[in-house]
């Protein structure tokens, strides 16, 4: 798989850029279109995400747009492996909040960057890693060759990655030291975790990060990476969210998820159709109960 995954880095590096980004938004409709999970979860969704029914032609083509994006974010990804930060930098047309990052070291907690699905993660934690030591909680995958795959690509960018399941020890070290840890939080859960108000409607999110917070006393910073119209990025970073010593356990891990998750809604709400959320994110019937996305229906 690494050998593939090396192969098609280095063929994509030698193909006109307008048209691999053709190939790989065919590719994505065509599978919304075949693989009938993806379509129905997705349309489920961003039913919730523009408040309408998902029978309505606007979230069919939020949905489908959503995961053509993925495959050019799936492009990205192949680029990235291979690029040098001096060849990323010029990239970053705009960075939005950073003061937040340096405002949360001062505190010589460490800081948790907290992102979703979104956009393009990797180049934020690249951003992010540029300047300060970066440990990133990586999805565990049950190919054992993916999962080096993912850590090979992001110690090139100078990313430290440990698996999640095994993470809590090094995500704590690394805090101690006062370096920043980014994770994805925006996976759902279904009989545990904590409950949360998210586009209007309710679902769980696993507790851990708010967990985390509060043992080591780390700020969390929400953000991500736009992916603009002409291959550059928008980086954009919201306030921090700070554990509350005052609070028991149970209310102040409950504040932080719901803080944490209206930071997540506002980024994508900026750009919907960059949130790449192929499974179930509401429980049950999600047609049109929220109208939290209302606002952002002409966006589709």
């Amino acid at each position: 798989m690494i050998r593939l995954f090396e192969l098609a880095s280095w063929l994509l590096a030698r193909l006109p850029a307008l048209v691999v980004t053709a190939a790989a938004r065919l590719g994505g409709r065509i599978a919304f279109e075949i693989v009938g999970r993806v379509r129905r979860n997705t349309i489920a969704n961003m039913s919730v995400v523009l408040g309408r029914p998902e029978r309505d032609p606007a979230v069919t083509a939020l949905a489908r747009e959503s995961v053509a994006q993925f495959a050019e974010h799936s492009v990205d990804l192949l680029r990235f492996h291979r690029r040098t930060w001096s060849e990323l930098r010029p990239e970053l047309v705009s960075i939005e909040g950073w003061e937040h990052v340096l405002d949360c070291r001062k505190l010589g907690n460490g800081a948790i960057f907290a992102g979703a699905h979104f956009g393009n993660w990797e180049i934020a934690g690249a951003l992010v890693a540029f300047d300060y030591p970066l440990t990133v909680i990586q999805e565990t995958f049950s190919n054992p060759e993916a999962n080096e795959l993912f850590r090979r690509i992001r110690a090139a960018k100078n990313i430290t990655a440990v698996q999640l399941g095994k993470a809590a020890k090094p995500a704590l070290l690394a805090l101690r030291r006062n370096e920043i840890l980014g994770l994805l939080v925006d996976r759902p859960t279904s009989d545990s975790g904590i409950e949360v108000e998210f586009f209007g409607q309710r679902t769980r999110i696993p507790g851990g990060i708010a967990k985390l917070a509060m043992r080591s006393g780390a700020p969390i910073v929400v953000g991500g990476a736009i992916r603009n119209r002409d291959r550059t990025y928008s980086v954009i970073g919201y306030p921090p969210i700070y554990p509350d010593s005052n609070l028991s356990p149970n209310v102040d891990a409950a504040r932080i998820t719901q803080a944490l998750m209206g930071r997540i809604e506002a980024m994508i709400r900026r750009r919907p159709d960059q949130w790449y959320m192929f499974r179930e994110m509401w429980p049950g019937d999600s047609t049109c109960r929220g109208v939290a996305g209302q606002a952002i229906g002409s966006q589709a």
